[in-house]
Formats: structure tokens, sequence, C-alpha cells
């Protein structure tokens, strides 16, 4: 089920693994389970990206194409600060 989908890729995520990462942009991407959110979605592929994950590319291009440049860069800092606290109270 769909909760116990995101509660597991959250746990996942937040010791930094790069599928769940990538897992919960596409449904933050997709406003499954989340509220639709493609900023939120970017950061966590970049983090995922980051994190050594690997075929986040093409999301990753077509955000950084339909979002604003303000809001792709916000979501690379953004991205940067999670690293920096370890993947805490940065998921969302």
């Amino acid at each position: 089920d769909l909760k116990k989908t995101k509660h597991w890729y959250q746990f996942a995520a937040e010791r930094g693994d790069p599928m769940a990462l990538s897992n919960l942009g596409q449904m933050h991407a997709n406003g499954d389970g989340f509220e639709k959110n493609l900023n939120v979605a970017l950061k966590l592929y970049f983090l995922s990206q980051a994190s050594g994950g690997t075929g986040v590319e093409g999301a990753i291009e077509n955000l950084v194409a339909s979002l604003p440049a303000e809001a792709v860069e916000r979501a690379r800092e953004q991205a940067t600060e999670c690293l920096e606290r370890n993947y805490q109270g940065c998921l969302n």
C-alpha cells in the first residue's frame, strides 16, 4: 500500500539510499502519496545523484527545463544543505 511504501522509502532516504531518494522524488513529482511538488522532487533527484544514484539524469533535465532558474538553484542549495545535515529533516 502507498502509506507503507512512503514510510519505507522515507526510512531508507533518511539514511542516504539513492534509490529511495529517487523514488521519493518521483512520488513528489507525480503527487503519489504527497501533494505534487516539483521543487521537492528536483531536490530529491539532486540528492539521489549526489548520493551515487544513477538514472535520475533525465528527470533532472526535464525539471530543470520546466522550472524557473531560481527554483532550480534553490533545489540545488537545499540538496547541498541536506547532505551537510546527513539527510535529516529535509525529505519534504
